[in-house]
């Protein structure tokens, strides 16, 4: 990637924040989206956003969940795979109930048997990290 592009999305990544910054009804798809090209410390920040928001934002991420070759859903699939990983740690117990709920409750809709899979993929990840004793910060 050259030069000027990194700085345009690089641009683009500071200017959506902002917006979402001042914004806060902006949409779960949306804030999501910011993860693409976070910095980690900015990812932090979104997740962290995420949670604050709720069940009600955990469901809206899960249901933009879709079946290989259905649409575009690498926004949701990320921003729930950091959601997993973030608060895999001993000291996020109430984050990570309230994540493990709502992946639990997706598997209870109808959904492809890979939706569902990608679901419980996330919920083993705490097993493995347990493990592994790799835990990442909220």
């Amino acid at each position: 990637m050259s030069h000027p592009t990194r700085i345009l999305k690089v641009a683009a990544v500071l200017a959506v924040t902002a917006l979402l910054a001042r914004a806060q009804t902006t949409d779960v798809a949306a804030l999501a989206a910011t993860l693409v090209w976070a910095q980690p410390e900015e990812g932090h920040r979104v997740l962290g956003e995420l949670l604050k928001r709720g069940a009600p934002a955990l469901k809206e991420l899960t249901a933009l969940v879709q079946a290989p070759g259905q649409g575009e859903d690498a926004v949701a699939r990320s921003a729930l795979n950091g959601l997993a990983l973030a608060t895999g740690s001993g000291a996020a117990e109430g984050e990570r109930a309230l994540v493990s709920a709502a992946l639990l409750d997706a598997l209870q809709q109808p959904a492809d048997p890979e939706v569902h899979a990608f679901f419980i993929a996330q919920l083993n990840s705490w097993v493995a990290m347990r493990r592994c004793r790799c835990w990442l910060p909220v």
